[in-house]
C-alpha cells in the first residue's frame, strides 16, 4: 500500500481575499476604538484560521472571546501597575539607605529575575488557555501540565544552556517540547511526544553551522529538518503524524511573502499568512486508524486568559529596566 495513501491528510482552506476584508474590518474597528477591539480582532483572525484548517473533512474551532481576552490583559496590567508600584517605593527606601547606584542596580536585578520567575506561568497558562479553547468534532482539547513542575524543568534547563554556551539547546527544545505535548489531550486521548536531544543534536549543530556558514540561509532548511523530525515524534493513539515540508519550500514562500508585502505596502499580509497556512497545514498528515469512538470529552482545563494577559503586558514590564536603569 502507497504510504502517502495511508494517511489522512490536514487541509487548509482560507483564502486571502476573505482574509483581507477580515483584517480591514478589524483595523478600523480597532482604530475608533483606540486600540480596544484589538483582543476581539486576534480571537477573529484565530477563529478564522481555525475554522478553516480541515481534517477528514472537518473544521476546528476557537473558543475564545475578545471579553475574556480583554479582562485577562486588564488584570495583567493591574499586576505590572502594583509591580512598578512597589518597585518605585522600595527603590525610595534603598536609594536613602544605599545611595542611588546600588538601589539602580539590585531593582534591576529584581525585576528581570522577576520577569524570568514569570516566563513558567506565563508560557503555562498561555498553552492551558489555548488548547481550551480549541476544539475539533465538538470535543476540546486541553493541557494537564503545572506550572510549579514545569518551571522546575525550566530553570534546570535553562540553566544548563547557560553554562554550555548555547551548546545545550538540542536537549533544552526536546525537554520543553516533550513536557508540553506529553500533558496535551484531545478530550480524553493523550497526546505523546518521543523526541530526544541525543537524536536532534547532529541535525542541530550540523543545521546551525551551515545557517552562520551560508549567512542564515540555511536556517529555512533547518527549520523544515525540526518541523519533521517534531512531527515524526508526535503520536495520538500510536498513530504517528507525519510533514512533508522542506527547506526549499519553507525558503520559496517566505522569500515570496516578504516581496509581496514589500511591494504592496503591507497590503499583502493576509495573502502572506495563508500561504504560511497552507505550506504548514497541506503537508501535514496522520497515520490512517484513528479510533474516534474511544475519543470522550476530557474534564474541563479551566484555562484563564490572565497568562495571555500577563504577555501582552510583557511590554510594560520591559521598559520597567529602562525606566529604573
Amino acid at each position: 500500500m502507497d504510504t502517502i495513501n495511508s494517511r489522512e491528510q490536514f487541509m487548509f482552506t482560507g483564502k486571502g481575499s476573505s482574509l483581507f476584508v477580515l483584517y480591514l474590518k478589524n483595523i478600523f474597528l480597532s482604530i475608533i476604538t483606540l486600540g480596544i477591539y484589538s483582543f476581539w480582532a486576534r480571537v477573529n483572525i484565530t477563529r478564522y484560521l481555525y475554522r478553516n484548517t480541515m481534517f477528514m473533512e472537518t473544521s476546528f474551532d476557537y473558543h475564545a472571546t475578545g471579553l475574556e481576552r480583554f479582562l485577562g490583559f486588564l488584570k495583567a496590567l493591574g499586576i505590572v501597575i502594583l509591580f512598578i508600584i512597589g518597585m518605585v517605593i522600595f527603590q525610595v527606601i534603598l536609594m536613602k539607605l544605599l545611595g542611588q547606584e546600588a538601589a539602580s542596580v539590585i531593582i534591576a536585578i529584581i525585576i528581570y529575575l522577576s520577569i524570568l520567575g514569570a516566563v513558567p506561568f506565563i508560557m503555562v497558562g498561555a498553552e492551558r488557555y489555548r488548547l481550551s479553547r480549541s476544539s475539533w468534532r465538538a470535543i476540546r482539547f486541553r493541557f494537564s501540565g503545572s506550572t510549579g513542575e514545569f518551571a522546575g524543568l525550566f530553570y534546570f534547563n535553562i540553566f544548563l544552556l547557560i553554562i554550555t554556551i548555547g551548546l545545550y539547546m538540542p536537549w533544552y527544545y526536546c525537554a520543553v517540547r516533550s513536557y508540553f505535548l506529553n500533558h496535551s489531550h484531545y478530550g480524553s486521548e493523550p497526546i505523546r511526544y518521543t523526541g530526544r536531544g541525543k537524536e536532534l543534536a547532529k541535525t542541530y549543530y550540523i543545521g546551525l553551522l551551515l545557517s552562520i556558514v551560508t549567512v542564515g540561509v540555511y536556517s529555512f532548511w533547518l527549520g523544515a529538518d525540526l518541523e519533521r523530525y517534531d512531527r515524526e515524534h508526535t503520536f495520538i493513539q500510536d498513530r504517528g503524524f507525519h510533514t512533508d515540508i522542506t527547506g526549499s519550500l519553507l525558503f520559496k514562500t517566505t522569500v515570496l511573502g516578504f516581496l509581496l508585502i514589500i511591494i504592496t505596502l503591507g497590503f499583502a499580509f493576509p495573502w502572506f499568512m495563508v500561504m504560511f497556512m497552507r505550506m504548514y497545514i497541506n503537508t501535514l498528515s496522520i497515520d490512517q486508524g484513528l479510533d474516534l469512538q474511544l475519543i470522550t470529552a476530557g474534564p474541563d482545563a479551566k484555562g484563564s486568559a490572565l497568562a495571555d494577559g500577563l504577555a501582552d503586558a510583557a511590554g510594560a514590564a520591559d521598559s520597567v529596566g529602562s525606566f529604573f536603569g
